[in-house]
């Protein structure tokens, strides 16, 4: 049983947004039911509560959080802090968007995560905390600062709930590529994003979240005022579908269909809209017998078919090393969209690398964890052949843990990225490898040059 003197702070601590609250339950409050009642917090199974001191090192570890994330109090108290446990590529994410926020550097640490916290401003948000066993837990966290009586802060509580539920309807929808969904708030600005959207349309969540969903029509049908009459006509009768020409992020049309349809709340107040977008010439395409290599990644070592690049300029390569269909498809979706990409397909290691010596690629994307040769001999056997020593190497893995993705990135991988492969994380993983082979590639040959005239 956990001491009473123990609770989700410090005796005198107060939560600086509630402190006359605290200070009446104080002067008039039972202390005997104020003990029960922090023993109860402490030692729930359901209530997930971490307090850290200042400087981010944890004090108090509820039950709930030890079930969660598997430590002991023991464990961690006095000696790790709540970073230690975050999804490492998710709290540089966070980090850049709060230093983009607020104009200022955050660090990707303890930092990041109680960064508004700290500012007085009321936080919650979603990350995914990495289990002792390695396992991964989507979690919704909200962050407290906890200050003294002369109102300095002296700690932070995180009151984490599992979302896993969420996680998994979350992860599928983003999932989905053969139909854009994408959630709108009331006024129609873009609030969600899935692969399907990002193939079709061609923007990354962080280019269009937040943004009014009226990019999507063209010039004309926004002085019509036709992307409002949608939005009124589908909070009018709770569903609108219609047939049109939309636009994407280069600029091309193309002929959508779409249904958009209402979201209210219980009190019946309009919330926002779900969009469901098909590109109706894509659908006609995927419906041919041709396209069924999509679901199949065999001849492996074939290229998939791709559009002539509008420019005439020459298309740079991509090789995916890849035994399972489902992912394969995804990433032939993505890279179709792309005309300045060419997509080199391996079934297995073997073909791989004979693939990647003949078509020389500009990047390398490997899963992890095929059978046979192990990745790092596969890195070794590129390593040591002059064509290929230089090309970035991106990893896609199911393993999460922090341990995996430093120890990859440590063996001379570019980049790690994990399952299920999240289209945003690959797009800006894809342009930073392109980026470094051009450098690479141009070194190459001032290289090369160099020596010419010098013989």
């Amino acid at each position: 049983m956990r001491s009473s003197a123990r609770c989700c702070g410090w005796p005198h601590a107060k939560l600086r947004p509630m402190a006359n609250v605290v200070i009446k339950d104080r002067r008039g409050g039972n202390p005997r039911s104020a003990a029960a009642l922090q023993n109860a917090i402490l030692n729930s199974a359901v209530i997930s509560c971490i307090a850290t001191d200042e400087r981010g090192v944890i004090r108090i570890l509820s039950a709930g959080a030890e079930r969660m994330l598997g430590y002991t109090e023991a464990e961690v108290a006095g000696k790790r802090t709540p970073a230690d446990f975050y999804d490492p590529l998710q709290a540089v994410e966070r980090a850049r968007a709060l230093s983009l926020e607020f104009a200022t550097a955050v660090d990707p640490g303890f930092q990041a995560l109680v960064f508004k916290a700290s500012r007085g401003i009321e936080d919650q948000y979603e990350l995914t905390w990495i289990r002792k066993d390695g396992s991964r837990l989507p979690a919704v966290v909200s962050v407290i600062a906890l200050g003294d009586p002369k109102g300095e802060v002296i700690g932070y509580l995180m009151v984490t709930t599992d979302n896993t539920a969420q996680e998994t309807f979350r992860l599928m929808v983003e999932s989905v590529t053969d139909c854009g969904i994408v959630q709108l708030d009331a006024q129609g600005r873009v609030l969600s994003w899935n692969a399907g959207a990002q193939i079709i349309d061609g923007y990354g969540a962080q280019e269009i979240v937040g943004q009014h969903f009226s990019r999507f029509y063209s010039a004309q049908d926004v002085e019509l005022g036709v992307p409002q009459r949608d939005l009124d006509a589908a909070a009018a009768t709770g569903r609108h579908e219609t047939e049109g020409w939309r636009s994407r992020k280069d600029g091309s049309m193309y002929r959508a269909n779409i249904v958009l349809t209402s979201i209210h709340d219980q009190a019946g107040v309009l919330r926002g809209f779900a969009r469901l977008t098909r590109d109706v010439a894509r659908d006609t395409r995927i419906g041919e017998p041709q396209q069924s290599a999509i679901e199949s990644p065999e001849p492996a070592g074939e290229p998939a078919p791709q559009p002539r690049p509008a420019s005439g300029a020459a298309r740079r390569s991509l090789l995916y090393v890849e035994d399972h269909p489902a992912s394969l498809g995804m990433v032939e979706q993505l890279v179709a969209r792309r005309t300045d990409m060419l997509l080199l397909r391996a079934a297995n290691v073997r073909l791989g690398i004979e693939l990647a010596r003949t078509a020389r690629p500009e990047v390398i994307l490997l899963n992890i964890d095929l059978p046979g040769t192990g990745a790092l001999q596969f890195m070794k056997l590129l390593r040591a052949d002059p064509a290929t020593q230089n090309t970035p190497l991106l990893a896609l893995g199911a393993d999460a843990a922090p341990g995996a993705i430093k120890n990859a990135l440590e063996a001379g991988f570019f980049h790690y990225l994990t399952k299920p492969l999240e289209p945003e994380r690959f797009t800006q993983a894809l342009d930073d490898a392109l980026e470094f082979a051009a450098l690479e590639r141009a070194e190459q040959d001032d290289r090369a040059f160099a020596w010419a005239h010098s013989h």
